[in-house]
């Protein structure tokens, strides 16, 4: 079997940026980029025009990071096949179809299913998810919600206390600690490890005063030489 040969990374990266920016970034733009792909006359498109289209198609079914399209290694071979681009806006005219007579659209993929709606508001999904398995059905709901919660700005991040390391959910881009109690040990540490000489005469000033404070003003603290003779 002959192997697939593939595109140049720096090439399939550039393209793929170049359909981005066709596509758009924004839901807004994504759902502009849809009705105009639903207008295309694809069966008069010639051949040197479907390359195009198909980029197109690909950037909008799979957004994603140079490091993804690097690490995945993907080439010309994995965008969708001009028959694939076809069957695809077939099936979004049947879509479309379905929300003009005024009706729900029913997506249905293997065991996973949805359901759509556009009438008289803003657009509508939910996955129908009671005829899963559960745990499918729940691992879904916790993809769309913390999705969701990260489409917000929110982040899943663990606490960086070696002792802890706690799931947290951050709203900030600097909240590295699940609490303030470890964010507050985790500053102790890092100081005390970057202060090793003042700690350790802090220390000594503290023992000092426990000392004075139990036994009398007049006593004074001895140091310790077992160390010196080890």
């Amino acid at each position: 079997m002959a192997r697939r040969q593939k595109i140049k990374k720096p090439d399939m990266w550039g393209q793929y940026k170049a359909a981005e920016r066709r596509v758009g970034y924004d839901a807004q733009s994504r759902a502009e980029w849809l009705l105009q792909f639903r207008g295309l006359d694809l069966p008069k498109i010639p051949e040197e025009g479907q390359e195009g289209v198909r980029w197109d198609a690909f950037s909008f079914t799979h957004p994603l990071e140079r490091t993804e399209i690097i690490a995945m290694g993907w080439g010309e071979d994995d965008l969708p096949s001009w028959d694939d681009v076809r069957k695809a806006q077939r099936a979004f005219w049947v879509m479309l179809g379905v929300f003009r007579r005024g009706h729900n659209y029913y997506l249905k993929l293997g065991s996973w299913k949805a359901v759509m709606s556009v009438k008289d508001r803003p657009i509508r999904g939910q996955p129908l998810t009671w005829e899963l398995p559960f745990r499918d059905a729940f691992l879904i709901r916790v993809y769309l919600d913390l999705t969701e919660f990260g489409n917000k700005g929110g982040r899943l991040r663990f606490c960086e206390r070696k002792s802890c390391g706690r799931p947290f959910l951050a709203k900030a881009k600097h909240k590295m600690h699940c609490s303030e109690s470890c964010a507050r040990a985790e500053r102790t540490k890092r100081w005390r490890q970057k202060n090793r000489e003042k700690f350790r005469e802090y220390r000594k000033q503290l023992y000092a005063k426990k000392i004075k404070a139990t036994l009398g003003a007049k006593v004074t603290p001895q140091r310790s030489h077992a160390k010196d003779r080890a």
